[in-house]
């Protein structure tokens, strides 16, 4: 699947484009990414299967990290929760209730096998790269996150642990 210009001109370009333009385009690119999707899955096979040297052909670093980015950006669009623990007991995940405050649930089934998938890729990864190298060693040229991008979730979990333990302190004493 290849975007042609007059393609890539309009998704840049959408938002001023008419309602039967949009309508028309819009059907084009769904069909172009569900069949590109199709291809990745596609792709599987040829990687698992073909030579590696005839592979290493055409596989290059920016096309790895552009389906990472795909696959995080479509994660986020189909909100993907972070499964966590603040009493290292029992699972928890942030939702939001009808006036859009944060508020804690149990994660749904769905959450707990997206979970278990997503830590078999943890650990794959984790083959690659050291996750817990940048709190010890800076790397030349990459200015790491002062914090993940977990905003106000993130922020709201540290607070409940931080309520956690200073109620763990008072029980204590």
């Amino acid at each position: 699947m290849t975007l042609t210009d007059l393609q890539r001109d309009y998704l840049l370009k959408r938002d001023g484009a008419d309602s039967a333009t949009r309508s028309r385009y819009d059907f084009k690119m769904i069909q172009k990414l569900k069949g590109t999707l199709d291809a990745v899955q596609d792709a599987r096979w040829i990687v698992k299967f073909l030579p590696w040297q005839r592979v290493k052909k055409v596989v290059n670093d920016a096309q790895i990290f552009t389906m990472l980015e795909v696959v995080t950006m479509l994660m986020s669009r189909m909100e993907y929760k972070k499964v966590r623990s603040i009493d290292d007991k029992n699972l928890i995940v942030f939702g939001e209730d009808e006036e859009g405050r944060l508020k804690i649930r149990p994660p749904s089934e769905i959450e707990l096998e997206r979970a278990k998938v997503l830590y078999d890729h943890l650990y794959e990864l984790e083959r690659f790269i050291d996750i817990r190298l940048f709190e010890r060693v800076s790397i030349p040229g990459y200015d790491r996150p002062l914090a993940y991008p977990g905003g106000l979730e993130d922020a709201y979990e540290h607070q409940l642990r931080n309520e956690l333990e200073e109620k763990k302190w008072e029980d204590d004493t």
